[in-house]
């Protein structure tokens, strides 16, 4: 495949990823939310459902954000409710890290849907981590049949709600997901107008970074439509784009003891041993500000936080390179470990790495994951 070098594109998906934790909800009017949904109170299987009854599209969707000390997660927010085409059946939960005295005007929404967005408030030195924060947005859900996780600087394409409906009733999987590393906005609003006519596609870097397994790390492009159709595999999952039925967040939840790095990776291998398929979506739907944060909004990427190494302690455990003895980075690793669907050395011939030597196979810096998926199944 032939990148489009024309179009702008972030070298990798750790530039723009939000930190945070949680308590009581409340809706941005600051009245409590109700007791939210048990899993055996919704419907698992909504992709069924609307095939069964395709003249009623009355699903839901929850957007999970993390918001870490970023005056870009209400444009956000506002911008999602005001591009959806049924923008009544969207919510939202996010998780703020914040100062009151210094962010001042932070949580304000313009939105007339704002009593459909759900809240946890934290002083940003509370912080425990970009997944504990996305742990206690997704800890906001209520019973919606889809949910669209999501970084606090984003922007919608109009029609993003009922296209990912769409696009994921159409992938040839009964436990499929769509994520991709999603194309450049600049705020307030600009991105290029021709992103109509691309979408991207996730492939593999090798970059020397101490937090890295083996040095890998995701990147992503821009390709034409027209000569890239369809709806592609990935074995990879951005974090900070992620849209499936709630079912599969809650099959396989978000592991909040990852501070920062390692968890996609991670989560890829989980979804992966569970049996999830994930898709990369065939047109632009969601954009992202690639911008590197400064200051203090970018506390949790400082290298010599030992959180850090606690991480890549429990990403190793978890893909056996080798196993931990240090119980703090160890913290509920059943309840997030692998699953028993499928072998995790399928998930490395998918992905095309080598665990021992970190080496990756050329179709994985080339992104051409769909022969590569046959390989992992066959692995007993």
């Amino acid at each position: 495949m032939e990148q489009a070098a024309t179009r702008p594109f972030a070298p990798s998906s750790d530039d723009a990823r939000e930190a945070g934790t949680g308590r009581l909800g409340t809706h941005s009017d600051g009245s409590a939310v109700g007791m939210p949904a048990t899993v055996a109170d919704f419907d698992p299987n909504p992709r069924q459902r609307s095939k069964q009854n395709a003249t009623v599209r009355d699903e839901q969707i929850f957007v999970a954000i993390p918001c870490f000390r970023d005056r870009e997660c209400g444009p956000t927010i506002d911008d999602l409710f005001a591009k959806a085409t049924n923008p009544e059946r969207v919510s939202v939960g996010v998780c703020w890290q914040f100062d009151e005295a210094e962010d001042n005007g932070l949580t304000r929404l313009q939105t007339a849907f704002r009593r459909q967005v759900r809240h946890r408030h934290f002083h940003f030195s509370e912080s425990q981590g970009a997944n504990w924060a996305r742990a206690q947005a997704q800890d906001l859900w209520h019973g919606e049949d889809y949910v669209l996780q999501v970084d606090s600087h984003m922007r919608f394409m109009p029609g993003w709600d009922e296209k990912l409906i769409n696009a994921l009733e159409r992938c040839p999987s009964p436990r499929a997901l769509l994520s991709t590393l999603p194309a450049a906005y600049e705020p307030p609003s600009r991105f290029d107008p021709e992103l109509i006519h691309f979408r991207s596609l996730l492939h593999v870097n090798v970059l020397e970074h101490p937090f890295h397994l083996g040095g890998v790390q995701l990147a992503g492009g821009l390709y034409q439509r027209l000569t890239h159709p369809g709806l592609r595999r990935t074995p990879f999952c951005a974090a900070g784009y992620v849209f499936g039925s709630a079912w599969q967040f809650k099959d396989v939840p978000i592991d909040p003891h990852y501070f920062f790095w390692g968890d996609e990776l991670s989560l890829a291998a989980r979804l992966w041993t569970h049996g999830y398929d994930i898709f990369q979506p065939e047109e632009t739907l969601v954009m992202h500000w690639w911008t590197k944060p400064t200051g203090a909004e970018a506390l949790y990427k400082r290298q010599h936080d030992p959180r850090h190494k606690r991480s890549l302690e429990r990403l190793k455990h978890l893909l056996g390179l080798p196993n931990s003895a240090d119980t703090e980075a160890l913290r509920e690793i059943e309840r997030y470990g692998l699953g028993r669907q499928r072998p995790l050395a399928g998930f490395f011939d998918f992905a095309g790495i080598d665990p021992a030597s970190g080496e990756l196979q050329a179709f994985a810096h080339r992104g051409d994951f769909e022969s590569s998926y046959a390989l992992g199944c066959k692995v007993a």
